[in-house]
């Protein structure tokens, strides 16, 4: 019947069963190329209508929902597919005039679902059969580098004689200045020399903790991989631990961490009734640029001196892929540091700086690693 230019019209559906897993159905079986949803010619058509009106609006809705997945209910023990067709009374008459196949429709729709769901079974079935067991033999061969890798942080923590250090000892030394005396208060006598101690890091030392960090350099040079993707403070508590592990017989941590990247020792942990000054500093940056580096000694490292001779180590990380060209500019912006003095190659192979800041005096190894991102 017709009703403001509306015409009544009945869905007459169809049902098809589907064995197997339903959900399936749901995703479109991106592996057969020449498989075109059932849509795809309504839709492309769409796009050349200017503006879409309400029968063109309903055509392209039909097109969509031409198959629907049917839940199970109690008349119907597996799940199905549906699909339908709009019939007006004229065109249902036609059908039983025998002048409208009906049948043929629905054949078709049945034929085309048919391919698409054999389709999904072929791509299921060879994600399991084929690709699954090749992205796990590949995850696993990834798992297998990874943990050998690991095995081999490990490994650099095993240390051998070449390893084994002495606990690190002060050295006194004696400094002379004009003070007046208590008698020369009293009396009008000149002022009368007198002689301080200050305590620092004994020089052998600090040859032994600069080549114990020579020997951790090289090891994690050999794995790159490892290494690369590690930041300043994740690499500084890997070394403070090589660091103690070193020391024959330590039963306490004598290289602390503290703030960003610091590794220090103060001297009242190796000798008691010594005051808490840090006779030895290890300062660690990723060598990005010339800034980096000058600022990591001033003022950064500068400003943590509180003793007249301090021992540091300024670790530097080339993680590009050149070396030898970066690691040159780097040397050259510390020489312009202000309160450079001299420089000497230690007992690392690494040279040696030396920085008179005011009355404090610094000895500075400049350790040079490279661990560039590697494929």
């Amino acid at each position: 019947m017709s009703n403001a230019g509306y015409e009544a019209v009945t869905h007459h559906y169809v049902g098809v069963r589907l064995d197997g897993e339903h959900r399936l159905v749901q995703y479109w079986p991106d592996a057969s190329p020449d498989l075109l949803p059932v849509d795809a010619d309504v839709v492309a058509a769409s796009k050349e209508w200017a503006q879409l009106d309400k029968v063109e609006r309903h055509e392209l809705q039909l097109a969509r929902d031409t198959w629907h997945l049917g839940s199970p209910d109690e008349a119907m023990a597996a799940w199905g597919l549906y699909t339908y067709v709009e019939l007006s009374e004229e065109e249902e008459a036609a059908v039983a005039r025998g002048e409208l196949d009906i049948r043929a429709v629905f054949d078709a729709r049945v034929t085309y679902a048919r391919s698409v769901v054999e389709a999904i079974t072929t791509q299921t079935n060879r994600y399991f059969d084929v690709e699954l067991p090749q992205l796990l033999k590949e995850r696993i061969a990834y798992k297998r580098r990874l943990l050998t890798n690991r095995a081999a942080v490990s490994a650099t923590l095993t240390f051998d004689d070449e390893w084994t250090l002495a606990a690190p000892t002060l050295e006194s030394i004696p400094t002379t200045s004009e003070q007046p005396t208590a008698d020369a208060v009293a009396g009008p006598g000149p002022g009368e020399a007198t002689v301080e101690h200050r305590d620092r890091l004994d020089p052998k030392s600090f040859a032994d903790v600069q080549q114990v960090i020579r020997l951790w350099a090289n090891g994690i040079e050999r794995y790159p991989v490892t290494f690369y993707p590690l930041g300043e403070d994740r690499l500084s508590d890997h070394l403070a631990v090589t660091l103690n592990a070193s020391l024959a017989n330590s039963k306490r941590e004598v290289y602390s961490r503290r703030g960003k990247s610091d590794i220090f020792i103060q001297a009242d942990v190796l000798a008691e009734g010594s005051g808490p000054e840090k006779i030895f500093i290890c300062e660690a940056k990723i060598a990005s640029d010339d800034t980096v580096v000058t600022e990591a000694v001033d003022p950064q490292l500068f400003s943590y001196l509180n003793t007249h001779d301090t021992a540091a180590v300024l670790l530097l990380y080339f993680k590009q892929k050149e070396f030898d060209g970066p690691r040159e500019r780097r040397l050259a912006a510390l020489r312009r540091v202000e309160g450079y003095v001299d420089e000497a190659i230690g007992p690392s192979g690494w040279p040696v700086f030396e920085y008179q800041v005011g009355e404090r005096h610094v000895r500075l190894c400049i350790a040079s690693v490279h661990i560039p991102r590697v494929s």
